[in-house]
């Protein structure tokens, strides 16, 4: 004989994510993690060639602001461009 808890009979079953859901979480954590700045300890901060090093990323990242600017806003010019042209020829 089949024995049924009552209790338990309609309910449903605990949903697990989809595959693709967990693989957009994982891929956004490991995304977010390696764009974080490296950490320097205390003692390490003190080294002069550390301090250098920090200066010539700080040089590099001031160089490259333009840049990083420019982008994002090609990008969104492009995408502009590109709904307006599909919307045109419907």
């Amino acid at each position: 004989m089949n024995s049924v808890n009552p209790n338990t009979a309609h309910t449903r079953p605990p949903q697990r994510r989809s595959t693709p859901l967990r693989f957009l979480a994982a891929l956004l954590m490991v995304l977010s993690l390696h764009l974080l700045p490296p950490t320097v300890s205390v003692a390490q901060a003190d080294n002069a060639s550390i301090q250098a090093m920090q200066q010539e990323e700080a040089e590099r990242a001031e160089r490259r602001r333009p840049v990083m600017i420019l982008f994002p806003a090609g990008a969104a010019l492009i995408t502009l461009i590109l709904v307006l042209t599909i919307k045109r020829r419907k």
